[in-house]
Formats: C-alpha cells, sequence, structure tokens
C-alpha cells in the first residue's frame, strides 16, 4: 500500500494500531488505573480487595472502548478499516474508494465525516451517507493531504472557524479538560475541604464541561455545514 514515490505518498492512518500504538494504550490504562486507585484510597479509604475490583472494572472499562474503535488507514485511492482489537495480522479491509466522487467535511474537532457512499457510522442525526473518522489534531494535516492526492474534496469548516476563532476555541478546549479533571479529583479533595466548598468546586467543575462543549459546538450553530462533500 505504500507509494513508491516517497514517504510523502504513504499510507495516512488515524488511530494506527501499532506497536507504539499498542504501547501508548497500555500506559494510558495503567496511568489512569493508579490515578483512580489513589483517588479512591484518599477519598474513601477502600480495602485493597474494594480498591482490586475497582481497578479491574476501569481496565475492563477502558478495553471495552478499544474494542469498539477502528483504525483508518488512506491509501491508494482506498479507505479501508480495521478494528483495534482485531487478531493480530489482520489486515484492513476497503471501504470505499476514493476520488473526485468522494468528499470529506470536517464534523467537529476530532471527526471527519466522507460522502457520499459508504456505511452510516456516528450514531448523529446528519451522518446519513458516508463513514465517520476519527482522528488527532496533530494527524489533520496528513489526513487531509492524503485525501487530496486522492483526489477527494475536502471541507474544513470547522477547521476554518477554529483558526478565525482561536481564542474562543482555545477558552472551550481548556474549560472541558479542566472541567473533567476537576470533576475527577474532586472526591479526594472533599476530605480537606468543607462540604460546601466541595459543591461549589463540583458545580463549577461540571460548568466548566457544559461550558467547554458549548463552545466546540458553536460553529456547528453558526453554520450548519453542507450535507455533501461539494
Amino acid at each position: 500500500m505504500i507509494d513508491s514515490i516517497g514517504t510523502a505518498h504513504q499510507p495516512v492512518r488515524l488511530g494506527a494500531r501499532t506497536w507504539r500504538g499498542v504501547l501508548a494504550q497500555a500506559g494510558v490504562i495503567a496511568a489512569g488505573a493508579c490515578i483512580v486507585a489513589l483517588i479512591f484510597a484518599i477519598a474513601f479509604g477502600w480495602s485493597e480487595w474494594a480498591l482490586a475490583l475497582a481497578l479491574v472494572f476501569f481496565v475492563a472499562t477502558w478495553l471495552l472502548v478499544l474494542s469498539m474503535g477502528t483504525e483508518w488507514t488512506v491509501a491508494d485511492h482506498e479507505l479501508l478499516r480495521r478494528r483495534w482489537l482485531s487478531r493480530p495480522g489482520t489486515k484492513p479491509s476497503v471501504v470505499m474508494a476514493l476520488g473526485p466522487q468522494v468528499g470529506l467535511i470536517r464534523q467537529s474537532r476530532l471527526m471527519w465525516h466522507v460522502v457520499p457512499s459508504g456505511p452510516s457510522l456516528g450514531g448523529q442525526p446528519w451522518q446519513t451517507d458516508g463513514p465517520t473518522l476519527g482522528g488527532q489534531p496533530w494527524q489533520t494535516r496528513g489526513l487531509v493531504g492524503a485525501m487530496a492526492r486522492a483526489g477527494v474534496h475536502v471541507n474544513d469548516w470547522r477547521g476554518d472557524w477554529a483558526r478565525r476563532h482561536r481564542r474562543l476555541d482555545s477558552l472551550g478546549l481548556l474549560a472541558y479538560w479542566g472541567g473533567l479533571v476537576g470533576i475527577i479529583v474532586m472526591p479526594a479533595l472533599r476530605v480537606e475541604w468543607p462540604g460546601v466548598v466541595t459543591a461549589t468546586a463540583g458545580l463549577a467543575c461540571a460548568g466548566a464541561v457544559f461550558l467547554g462543549l458549548a463552545v466546540d459546538y458553536l460553529p456547528w450553530n453558526m453554520r450548519r455545514p453542507p450535507t455533501r462533500g461539494s
């Protein structure tokens, strides 16, 4: 699947299931499990058995999320996919051919929508006629470049909005993740803070999360993107 011209024409993978990706996921799972154990140990004084059950539940939930993940590949004018927890050596399957008849629309901060043909993924009402690709912000340039080389029309309206409103977009991102972090660590802080302070801080963190979500969906409310790639 690798173009012999050079690295600029190599396949682009989103959520790549490589050894590095597997190790990164294992590290994230281990770090998350340790944080969860520390928070519950400080906040509730759980026994070792209770903590062990909580960690098993945490890891099982994370693996369930990974099992629903997909590795997407753009190569040789084709869109391919592979389940993230598929068996080692499993080859990606072809979802659709790429070319001028296909469009790519940026749906949100991390999601892209391919139109007009293919399976419907994502479960959103506007995602009715093509697969949705999830990726990381640093993969945007590679994805757009690979699609452009395949002749796909790219409509990055969400990215254009973020570039025009950098401060507002950054505020939403910080509010969302800051609020989530506050909600996670709040149980550990409640043993040191009075109940009223803890409740107020919890409401503030929840409000920050909703503010971040509102900012993230603000571009959609301001300008509904077209349902086709043209």
